[in-house]
């Protein structure tokens, strides 16, 4: 924040730098266009995004290398999320440099993902741009976080679970086989939505 002197009047200004503009976007116009896709609405997302090149996206389950591939990979997602329960950012670092700025943070989500709840953290690196004025989008790169979202310890797994544990990887490694598809990621992306419906709910009841 940029203090300035008193003018006369008596009045003191304050004046945000860039950092704090920037921040200020990202935790509320940001903020409010993520929310709308994990319940199914794509149209949020567009506004925050890019149209002009180079935008790139390397996501979860879907990659693209242009403003148009990325627009569909959103409107593929929305089309599998529904039901959105709750969504929480854990922003690790950030910074701008003139038109530029990235943030390093963390998505905890708990969604439906084609019918079947679903929790899971992401951890995301973005770039952002400045256009006319505004912020947008330019890159996004997210993976799965090993760590749960629970911040209470977890207790040591019961042989119960173990045994639960080995029951999702051989549902895991039984459908993928009958779809011929190597990953689950693979079979995520590019299976049918009854497939990986059927994968998540076979997972969840193991």
């Amino acid at each position: 924040m940029i203090r300035l002197d008193r003018p006369p009047g008596g009045v003191e200004c304050l004046i945000m730098g860039d950092r704090e503009v920037f921040l200020d976007w990202f935790n509320t116009t940001w903020r409010a266009a993520e929310d709308p896709l994990h319940d199914g609405d794509a149209g949020p997302r567009f506004t925050i995004w890019s149209e002009r090149e180079p935008v790139t996206l390397f996501g979860l389950w879907f990659n693209a290398t242009d403003p148009p591939a990325t627009r569909a990979v959103f409107q593929r997602l929305a089309e599998i999320f529904e039901d959105n329960v709750s969504s929480a950012i854990d922003l690790v670092a950030a910074d701008v440099s003139g038109d530029l700025a990235y943030t390093v943070h963390r998505e905890i989500t708990s969604t439906s993902i084609d019918g079947v709840p679903s929790d899971y953290v992401l951890r995301v690196t973005q770039v952002y741009r400045r256009e006319d004025g505004e912020w947008k989008v330019v890159h996004r790169h997210g993976d799965r976080d090993p760590r749960r979202p629970d911040p209470h310890p977890q207790p040591s797994p019961s042989p119960r679970a173990r045994r639960a544990d080995t029951g999702r990887a051989s549902v895991v490694s039984v459908i993928a086989r009958k779809c011929r598809y190597v990953r689950v990621d693979e079979l995520l992306r590019n299976g049918c939505p009854s497939t990986r419906r059927s994968y998540l709910q076979q997972l969840a009841r193991a």
